[in-house]
């Protein structure tokens, strides 16, 4: 990883820590898993928004910045896997869940999709 991917990193880090700490009681990981696990048709309604909402917003922004990308999805990952790839990332790191819904899609989606050296 280069200097200023290190230093993007970090920059990051803080950020997500820092709103990770405001999550409040209807946009934190805990609501976000109960929604996306529902078998409600409402609450798979607003998983999946939020999960498309944010998949274009993520791509929006890197596009209109010209930054680095955050991670490299692949071509054709639907939206039904990047929900799932959430729902594992938060059912496996539960000290994590008190966390923006938004931070902790980054963070799974990160971990799911890494950017090869050089190629952010």
């Amino acid at each position: 990883m280069g200097k200023k991917s290190l230093v993007a990193a970090f920059a990051l880090s803080t950020v997500f820590c820092h709103l990770g700490a405001v999550a409040s009681d209807f946009d934190n990981g805990n609501v976000w898993l109960e929604r996306c696990k529902s078998k409600d048709p409402t609450h798979t309604l607003s998983c999946m928004s939020f999960v498309a909402g944010f998949s274009n917003g993520v791509t929006a922004q890197a596009i209109g910045s010209h930054a680095p990308k955050i991670y490299c999805q692949p071509e054709g990952v639907t939206y039904g896997q990047s929900a799932d790839i959430w729902v594992k990332y938060m059912q496996e790191n539960p000290s994590q869940r008190h966390s923006l819904g938004g931070v902790l899609f980054m963070l799974s989606h990160i971990q799911a999709f890494p950017c090869p050296a050089g190629k952010k």
